[in-house]
């Protein structure tokens, strides 16, 4: 491999001033080399260039990027596209060396016409709440909002609020003596995310619109809780008290890990994503072990078990306050929207072949995201009354 002629075509990628055939030429070694030369390379000319900007500690992913540039070439092959299609191209191809790199880095010089149409949004706008508006409901009846409540009354709930070096608030859960048929709710509305600690010591990331049900008090044989939503479980182990989230059919079962439960990603089904140990899936009397890196997909009123390996990173960009897509077209774009934002709805007129892939950090105001997608596709957005309508 010319690594000099490599260093020159990585760059002049990253300047988005890479030609048809330079892209292919690109393609090629990256399809003739092994990883680690290539990844070696990349990582310090992405260092260099990239310095006191983003985050460093992202290998390069040389699959990724042969993927999509191959995807990009093939398109050219079928059908004229425009330059700022190929503008795209290397934009989108860079978001795959850095997963936590931001879309504005590409949007500031680009698209002008569709920059200035994004200034004039629709007075209706879906914004974040300015403060945590995390609620707990004790057995179905009596509410409270957690910011709004005396400390008085969240003693006799059960919850401890305490807030961390870096503002962070913890829910802190405490057993309540009394029956384990007793049983409480809690609610982190849209826009907000909840960190929990259970009386067990469990740890758990509740995600927008996300709501977790737990025992006053656990029994001595078993720690259930049941979820609706999304959220992040660090379980302390208990190998004589095992821990069982119960979602919709699915109960996920537990000793002690770490893993990701949604049930609000696809529509009546069940998503488990095991970081590290194992967990034993259940639906319907049927059971399947998963690995670490793996995620199990079950559906309601099915007792199949899908399996499959997955990105770590992309399923945990919640966690860490990003969307992350991964060659998503614009419903999926707008259904991982949507579990964030409070967002009615959306209507879709008519889609295009544009596909979004690379990290974006949540904005607080809905317009400020939606005029960066605008930027990168052919797509234009409209909220009105708390829905997103997408023109072409």
């Amino acid at each position: 491999m010319d690594k000099e002629r490599f260093k020159y075509l990585l760059k002049i990628y990253l300047d988005n001033t890479i030609h048809k055939e330079e892209l292919e030429e690109l393609l090629a070694v990256m399809e003739q080399n092994n990883f680690e030369e290539i990844g070696e390379i990349a990582d310090k000319i992405l260092g260099e260039k990239l310095a006191h900007t983003f985050d460093q500690n992202i290998p390069f992913d040389k699959a990724l990027l042969y993927e999509k540039v191959k995807h990009e070439i093939d398109e050219t092959k079928t059908q004229k596209r425009r330059l700022n299609k190929w503008v795209w191209a290397a934009a989108s191809l860079f978001v795959l060396f850095v997963s936590g790199l931001f879309w504005q880095l590409f949007i500031k010089t680009k698209h002008k016409e569709k920059v200035e149409y994004s200034k004039n949004w629709n007075k209706n706008e879906v914004e974040l709440p300015k403060d945590n508006q995390a609620v707990i409901t004790i057995d179905g009846e009596k509410t409270y909002k957690l910011l709004e409540t005396p400390e008085e009354a969240l003693t006799k709930a059960g919850i401890e609020i305490n807030k961390t070096s870096e503002g962070e608030l913890i829910f802190n859960v405490k057993s309540i003596k009394g029956s384990t048929l007793s049983k409480h709710t809690f609610y982190s509305p849209k826009g907000t995310s909840s960190t929990l600690i259970l009386a067990d010591g469990t740890k758990v990331w509740l995600n927008s619109g996300s709501k977790i049900t737990y025992p006053a008090q656990f029994s001595n044989h078993q720690r259930n809780v049941s979820l609706e939503g999304e959220a992040y479980f660090d379980v302390v182990e208990n190998t004589r008290k095992p821990f069982v989230v119960s979602a919709g059919d699915t109960k996920i079962e537990v000793v002690g890990t770490k893993f990701n439960v949604a049930t609000n990603l696809e529509p009546s089904k069940t998503i488990t994503t095991l970081v590290s140990g194992e967990v034993n899936v259940n639906v319907q009397n049927k059971n399947t072990l998963l690995k670490p890196g793996r995620q199990s997909i079950t559906a309601q009123g099915s007792d199949q078990i899908q399996i499959k390996e997955v990105n770590l990173r992309e399923v945990m960009a919640w966690k860490e306050g990003y969307f992350r897509f991964m060659n998503d077209d614009i419903e999926t774009v707008l259904n991982k929207i949507k579990t964030w934002y409070d967002i009615q709805g959306y209507e879709i007129g008519k889609t295009t072949s544009d596909r979004f892939t690379g990290a974006i950090k949540r904005t607080r105001k809905l317009s400020e995201l939606l005029s960066q997608l605008e930027t990168i596709s052919d797509y234009t957005f409209k909220i009105k009354e708390g829905r997103v309508y997408v023109m072409k």
